[in-house]
């Protein structure tokens, strides 16, 4: 098959009364103006007077009965007098101001905690081919990053340009990132090498596998490019 070359490295980086008043009034009745005095008075009928008169042949006598004198007493009924008005009542005192509410002190509420790491599992090519080895491990599958692969294939590129198998400094790129841990796998071999065959290889090798199978991975990107005799240059950087 012609010969392969991998090589692998991996560095690590951090990260808110009311007043009330009462009057009261008295009602005064006076008897001049609504009731206006009532005189009675009596009278009495003057009682026909009865004459009798004898006629003899020698004597005339007369008998005439008066009438006692009327009696025009007037009867006056007096109505009591009123009662004094009742005093007017005092207002009672306005209630006290409430009390000034206590001062609150308000804490900003804690930072939402960050998102679960993405589950991503399967896939094709190179990823897939990993995936199905951290599964067989009990292990999250890793996802595809666009950033990763930026950087995976720019230095694949820069490999088969050169036709040197040597890695990049991913220390100095895990800063423009999100993550805090990097790592990276690379390769060589003959154009025709499949994606089983690359796995195998980097499977086969230590420091690739322990790369592959890292739970401080959850993120990769691949870079694939051709030199000009017609070799294969590989480039895995894993991001978590």
């Amino acid at each position: 098959m012609g010969s392969v070359n991998v090589r692998r490295v991996a560095v690590g980086g951090g990260l808110v009364a009311a007043i009330a008043v009462v009057s009261a009034s008295a009602v005064l009745f006076t008897g001049g103006d609504s009731s206006p005095t009532d005189h009675v008075t009596a009278s009495s009928k003057a009682t026909p007077s009865t004459t009798t008169s004898t006629t003899t042949t020698s004597t005339t006598s007369t008998t005439t009965t008066t009438p006692p004198p009327l009696n025009l007493e007037p009867e006056t009924t007096t109505l009591p007098p009123a009662p004094p008005p009742a005093p007017r009542a005092t207002p009672p005192p306005p209630p006290p101001p409430p009390p000034a509410p206590e001062p609150v002190t308000t804490e900003p509420p804690p930072p939402p905690p960050p998102p679960p790491p993405p589950s991503c599992s399967g896939g094709g090519g190179v990823i897939g081919a990993m995936n199905a080895d951290r599964a067989a491990n009990g292990l999250a599958g890793l996802c595809a990053d666009g950033q990763l692969t930026g950087f995976a294939q720019n230095w694949a590129n820069q490999m088969a340009a050169t036709q040197s198998l040597v890695h990049q400094n991913i220390g100095g790129l895990i800063g423009s990132t999100g993550f805090s841990t990097m790592g990276e796998n690379i390769l060589d071999g003959p154009g025709g090498m499949s994606v089983g065959e690359m796995e195998s290889a980097w499977m086969n090798s230590a420091p690739h596998r322990a790369n592959i199978l890292s739970g401080a991975f959850s993120s990769a990107g691949v870079g694939i490019a051709y030199s000009s005799d017609g070799r294969v240059w590989v480039c895995v950087d894993f991001g978590g």
